[in-house]
């Protein structure tokens, strides 16, 4: 749910409060305090998932954590109430995931899902873009963040919709983008989004860049849902 407007504007100028506990809090760090930045991190990882493309390929996933009330107070945080401080926060806790999980990010380019051109313009941003340069700044692999993906048609919230209803949803949404096909051939390439649910999303974008020359596509997001 979004936040109130209210809080939103005030929040800008007054970063006053943990998001997490709400406690009034001096010297908030990207607006999570630290006795609550500590328990994320010591939150177990997620991991890592598999999503089956077809033709025996499969898209290996890393999550870092599993959605649940607190994630997504920090994810809707991001998305409605515009802390984009916060992606700097995730990003450096992404990252940290990933080493401990023992993926080489060397050489790769990070690839945000992209949204609609009009929801785009409804929200005024993307928060997989967000996400992908705060991973690219927090690690020292000098990753480039390109748009390699778009989204041509637009399509409803996939919040409500079954597994199936969800792979209908997104079918035929996605293209490569005009301006940046060489970037595709034969590059090591890795998916950016804020949750995992059934995959529909991320394999449809997938299924684009490998068909595009990819030689590797892998994917990224800050948690999913429990199997």
């Amino acid at each position: 749910m979004p936040f109130p407007l209210a809080h939103q504007l005030g929040s800008l100028f007054y970063p006053a409060d943990c998001l997490l506990c709400h406690a009034s809090q001096k010297d908030l760090r990207h607006w999570v305090c630290e006795p609550c930045y500590a328990g994320l991190c010591a939150l177990p990882l997620a991991g890592q998932r598999d999503i089956r493309l077809g033709n025996s390929r499969v898209m290996p996933v890393f999550s870092r954590w599993f959605y649940d009330e607190t994630v997504q107070e920090l994810i809707h945080a991001l998305k409605y109430a515009r802390h984009f401080s916060l992606a700097a926060q995730l990003g450096e806790e992404l990252t940290r995931g990933l080493e401990q999980a023992g993926w080489d990010m060397q050489g790769c380019i990070l690839v945000p899902v992209p949204l609609h051109k009009r929801r785009l313009e409804e929200r005024g941003f993307n928060q997989s873009e967000k996400l992908a340069r705060a991973i690219a700044k927090a690690t020292d692999a000098r990753l480039k963040v390109v748009p390699l993906v778009r989204r041509v048609r637009y399509t409803q919230s996939q919040t409500q919709l079954s597994s199936e209803q969800r792979q209908q949803n997104v079918a035929g949404a996605f293209a490569l983008s005009r301006m940046r096909k060489r970037h595709v051939a034969g590059a090591r390439l890795m998916l950016v989004d804020d949750v995992l649910t059934t995959g529909a999303t991320l394999q449809a974008c997938a299924h684009i860049l490998l068909a595009g020359g990819a030689a590797e596509v892998r994917a990224i997001t800050m948690a999913r849902v429990h199997a």
